[in-house]
């Protein structure tokens, strides 16, 4: 695997895990995280609240991105594959990410685009409250491997309702792409 996607962990909403039961500090949870991945890299590194989500990592890279914890509760879609003539395999669960996101529906969406032989990238969109949005995309190619982070906005509803109105549709041009300034991890929020 080339790059590491840390999703859970920022879980400031879940119970505390320590084994005396008592309420992790920021150090303390910033201790685990790092030692809960081991000592071969790459080590998952939270940002800052203030701090704009976005990166690029090389695949030597020691550190990457530690996104905070998606929304919980959103329907599962299942995980879209689409092969090297960009068709999924399941157009159901296509549609599905693609409405969640019209629908601006905090949760964790994910799709792989791969020819089986040369490439396979995977990207995970994670929603949360206002159609803020994290997009994460991580693979290989057939020269180089690349781990990706941007945020931002959702592109306008109206964008994903044409896409899926469309005879031949794009769908994973059309799951990706988020508009405006990077945004922050204390500007995420996800329902109470």
């Amino acid at each position: 695997m080339v790059g590491l996607l840390c999703i859970a962990c920022d879980r400031s909403d879940a119970p505390p895990d320590t084994e005396d039961g008592a309420s992790d500090t920021a150090s303390d949870t910033a201790d685990e995280e790092a030692s809960s991945i081991g000592d071969s890299p790459p080590v998952c590194v939270p940002a800052a609240d203030d701090e704009p989500i976005q990166y690029w990592f090389q695949p030597d890279d020691a550190e990457h991105y530690c996104g905070p914890a998606p929304c919980l509760g959103a329907d599962s879609c299942g995980e879209p594959i689409f092969d090297d003539d960009w068709a999924p395999a399941d157009d159901e669960a296509a549609r599905c990410v693609i409405e969640h996101l019209r629908d601006r529906k905090p949760g964790e969406y994910a799709f792989t685009e791969t020819d089986h032989n040369l490439y396979s990238y995977r990207t995970t969109i994670a929603v949360y409250e206002g159609g803020l949005a994290i997009e994460h995309v991580f693979g290989s190619g057939e020269t180089e491997s690349s781990d990706s982070v941007r945020s931002g906005t959702l592109r306008p509803a109206q964008e994903y309702a044409d896409c899926l109105a469309d005879d031949a549709p794009n769908y994973a041009g059309c799951m990706t792409g988020l508009v405006g300034e990077p945004v922050t991890r204390a500007q995420l929020t996800c329902p109470r």
